[in-house]
């Protein structure tokens, strides 16, 4: 039963996304962003799971050492990654015959990524310390990635699958803004006062966040493209030379 439901779902993606022959970049760009579109909203009934929006694991934002006279703790907790349904891949290296010989890079553009999610906070300033909670909102506007892996074959029934064994990401913003709530509960002036600051400084409010959150969006990107080539061999996925 399991092999004919594999059958049935490669039929059916088959039917509505062309397969290319190894290397035609041009056919390969088309094919990625026809997935996209068909697929990032799920088929349940498939087993193929939405990707339009995905919970990120808490991030830890800032975080130094409590030792010092002046120190902050801010962590990003329960956030919802939502955008990637409007991806557009505009390059595609390395998937050839052999693809362990070469990384295999993915160029793509959001237009817009939003991040909803809440946040705690811990700060002291010499003699004074203070906490909140409450919600945050990211909107990246414009967001450029550069996705890099690198595979190794695992033979399955005489059949090639996929193997990560790296994975890399690269990301460049036009614009970063910030909607934080509730940072100060009894001064919502100063609360106002810093959403103007944080994004007047939106890029070095960026660089802070960015070394923990490039590695989570890879971690998840590992686990996803991970899924699909366990599902489906290399060599069915693509074009036979005299086809």
């Amino acid at each position: 039963f399991l092999t004919s439901l594999i059958v049935y779902i490669f039929r059916y993606i088959a039917s509505i996304i062309k397969k290319c022959h190894f290397s035609n970049e041009t056919c390969l760009i088309d094919s990625i962003n026809s997935y996209i579109r068909v697929f990032s909203r799920g088929i349940p009934h498939l087993g193929f799971r939405p990707f339009d929006k995905f919970p990120l694991p808490d991030i830890p934002v800032y975080n130094c050492s409590h030792d010092r006279p002046i120190w902050m703790s801010f962590i990003l907790r329960n956030a919802v990654f939502k955008g990637l349904e409007n991806a557009t891949v505009y390059e595609v290296k390395g998937f050839d015959k052999d693809p362990t010989k070469k990384m295999i890079r993915l160029k793509y553009q959001i237009p817009r990524i939003e991040v909803d999610g809440s946040f705690d906070y811990q700060t002291k300033i010499i003699f004074f310390e203070t906490n909140g909670t409450g919600s945050i909102k990211f909107d990246l506007q414009n967001a450029r990635f550069t996705t890099i892996f690198k595979v190794y074959i695992e033979f399955r029934r005489e059949k090639r699958h996929l193997k990560l064994y790296s994975y890399e990401s690269q990301l460049e913003l036009d614009r970063m803004i910030l909607l934080v709530d509730n940072l100060f509960a009894d001064n919502s002036d100063l609360t106002i006062a810093i959403n103007k600051v944080l994004n007047t400084h939106w890029l070095e409010f960026w660089n802070e966040l960015e070394p923990n959150f490039i590695p989570t969006l890879s971690r998840m990107g590992v686990n996803r493209t991970q899924r699909f080539f366990d599902n489906f061999s290399y060599d069915d996925i693509f074009l036979k030379d005299d086809e």
